[in-house]
């Protein structure tokens, strides 16, 4: 099964859960952070030989990490679902732990995943456009007429005419 996990008002998330179903012939689940957020059961599961989960949701949709072969993670953050009827320091501390549950759930995934959790967020490290380009660019994607470095972005500066072609800077990298 593919898992396609994002937000409701995630427009790409919709689409790609109506259009993968055309190229796969494995299922495609498409599961919103409000149906995380909603979900009556959750079970995780840690041990020596690995860790693994399963939640039921609102609608009685069953996941098993263990039988998802595929994620597309389009997740930004863990909704308030449940927590705005809290004192202030236990829904920051409620939505502390669900975050934890998220994304201790997200690192167990067996499966290729695109967009893994990272130190930045759920979906990955949060980039700022320039970075996507540049990011585009090395991997020989058009991301509009202007070539970007590292360099332009320490230097606070844009990028000069006779900057050398981005094929040159493949090793760059930013200090």
């Amino acid at each position: 099964m593919w898992l396609i996990l994002s937000d409701p008002s995630d427009r790409c998330g919709a689409w790609l859960a109506r259009a993968l179903p055309a190229v796969t012939p494995q299922p495609v689940v498409h599961i919103t952070s409000t149906d995380l957020s909603r979900a009556p059961q959750w079970e995780h599961r840690v041990n020596a030989d690995g860790a693994w989960f399963r939640f039921t949701t609102h609608d009685d949709r069953t996941i098993d990490s263990r039988s998802v072969t595929g994620v597309i993670n389009r997740l930004w953050g863990f909704p308030f679902t449940g927590t705005t009827n809290m004192r202030f320091a236990d829904r920051f501390y409620a939505l502390q732990e669900k975050g934890a549950l998220l994304l201790s759930c997200l690192h167990s995934f067996t499966c290729p995943i695109l967009n893994p959790p990272g130190a930045q967020g759920l979906s990955g490290d949060f980039r700022l456009p320039f970075e996507w380009s540049i990011l585009a660019q090395r991997a020989g994607l058009h991301s509009g007429n202007r070539v970007h470095s590292w360099e332009t972005v320490r230097n606070g500066m844009p990028a000069a005419a006779n900057e050398p072609p981005l094929d040159s800077m493949r090793s760059a990298t930013p200090s």
